[in-house]
């Protein structure tokens, strides 16, 4: 080798040392820890200025949290127009998970969903095809953006019955029929853990040129181990949103939005529903989150691999208990992420009351519903964690007389029955009239399941006898629902007549 090339592979070998230097820093925390230690007087908001707050907050929060609740001032860039240290924070969580871009979502995915759908149809009546499973995000989305729905129906898991996802043939129908919707949206993972092919419709969106919008909010730590699916970047979505307070462990609430292109204009709908006070603290756990996976990632990964098998091992052993995995996949769904644990019984016991026993046994389940419970798998999980799970659930199970096998009676997603759109419902006049007198009614207000906040009727859909049979074995099974604005649910908004 010559002193050329042994000094040109020097210089790379420096280089990429100093790259990995830079994305292991974490530029926004940095900035306002400098800040906060420089003990300026602070002539500007928030009002507590790290001093004036109760002190049970104070000993809640820690003095540390407060000083570093700041504002855009000094070096501490501005969300709206990014160009130095959120700017930067972004740009290593965009390479971290594979895309060309990153915005920091502060007000959380919801507002991520939203953007996507004003970006894509920016014109009243465009079309958006979208599955009936998806967040109650996107029906917000809808009535914003003055876009038309196009809904495609999931299929349902016939043992355990949550949605399996909607299938490849379902969208390409859909796309035959719609060839002018601007965007497709898909729920990958769903809130069980199910994912369908989503390279096959990758290239579906492209032949067709729509934008391929993947509500990615539970699957953030997929792309860290080959043991969960491939993560929907890597699969070719367009624009992915990810909700990494879910499993990455950043605070609550806080979310990102990321491109596979860069896309400046989506910029401008983050903007015009993001708070112009974005908290500091939220976009610093996420600039710290992504330093940590940045660095552990793949540990991090391969521990949550393994608690999940530890966990299933111990759980098949128990009598009666009945247990999600990839053995009990059916199409669409062609893979699971392993991190969700949702479980089921032959006792006849449902989902709900087996909720309730685990949690007066110490463990809290992520959601219950008419079948199953559902636990989350994180990277805040320890063995005991596990222990504590199988220990509850053999408690559970010994107190059962018997393990008569319960027949599921799922009813199968409904088509619904649009008279207006979602921006045209919000601007009727309403009225309340009692549960039992609303079929037929064209509904005023979203009746959603909660969680996983899927709504089964939205503004401008009809009332029809299935809803209302699933809003009383939600409330008989002690099931919560959001939307409905009497919280007894005895009367429900329907639209004037």
């Amino acid at each position: 080798m010559t002193n050329t090339e042994q000094e040109t592979e020097q210089e790379t070998e420096q280089e990429t040392e100093r790259e990995g230097e830079r994305e292991a820093e974490t530029p926004l925390l940095a900035a306002l820890e400098r800040y906060a230690d420089s003990k300026q007087q602070r002539f500007h908001m928030p009002g507590h200025k790290a001093a004036g707050i109760s002190q049970e907050w104070l000993r809640c929060m820690g003095r540390r949290a407060l000083e570093l609740d700041l504002t855009e001032i000094g070096d501490l860039d501005d969300f709206h127009a990014p160009a130095g240290v959120i700017a930067r924070a972004q740009e290593l969580a965009a390479r971290l998970m594979g895309a060309e871009t990153c915005r920091f979502l502060p007000n959380s995915s919801t507002s991520g969903v939203i953007a996507s759908i004003m970006f894509c149809c920016r014109r009243p009546g465009d079309e958006i095809i979208l599955p009936r499973h998806a967040h109650k995000s996107a029906f917000a989305g809808l009535a914003l953006s003055q876009a038309r729905p196009v809904y495609v129906l999931p299929r349902l898991h016939e043992r355990f019955g949550m949605p399996l996802g909607v299938s490849l043939e379902d969208y390409r129908a859909a796309i035959k029929a719609h060839p002018n919707a601007k965007a497709v949206m898909v729920v990958y993972p769903t809130f069980h853990g199910f994912c369908t092919d989503l390279r096959a419709l990758s290239a579906l969106c492209r032949e067709a040129g729509m934008t391929l919008i993947v509500d990615e909010a539970h699957g953030s730590h997929i792309s860290f181990s080959d043991q969960f699916p491939e993560s929907a970047l890597a699969c070719g979505a367009d624009i992915v949103i990810q909700s990494w307070h879910k499993t990455l462990g950043s605070l609550t609430q806080t979310a990102v939005l990321l491109c596979r292109r860069k896309n400046p204009l989506i910029n401008d709908y983050i903007s015009l529903i993001t708070t112009t006070s974005p908290s500091y603290l939220l976009m610093a756990s996420l600039d710290a989150t992504r330093a940590f996976w940045q660095k552990q990632g793949k540990e991090l990964a391969a521990e949550l691999v393994r608690l999940s098998r530890l966990a299933r091992e111990g759980l098949r052993e128990i009598p009666g208990i009945l247990i999600l995995d990839r053995e009990h996949l059916s199409p669409p769904a062609v893979d699971l992420d392993i991190s969700r644990l949702v479980l089921a019984n032959e006792w006849g016991m449902s989902g709900y009351e087996m909720g309730k026993r685990l949690e007066a046994l110490g463990v809290v389940p992520e959601m219950a519903e008419e079948r199953t419970v559902t636990l989350m798998l994180t990277l805040g999980d320890r063995e005991e964690n596990i222990r504590a799970l199988i220990a509850a659930c053999r408690k559970l199970a010994g107190g059962q007389a018997s393990c008569a096998r319960q027949e599921p009676s799922f009813r199968q997603p409904e088509a619904p029955l649009t008279r207006l759109l979602p921006c045209e419902a919000i601007h009727c006049d309403y009225e309340s009239v009692a549960l039992e007198q609303a079929e037929g009614r064209v509904a005023g207000e979203m009746i959603i399941p909660y969680p996983p906040g899927i709504p089964v009727v939205s503004p401008g859909e009809i009332i029809t006898p299935g809803i209302l049979d699933t809003l009383r074995r939600v409330t008989r099974g002690g099931g919560r629902i959001q939307g409905m604005h009497d919280l007894s649910l005895r009367t429900v908004r329907v639209i004037r007549r």
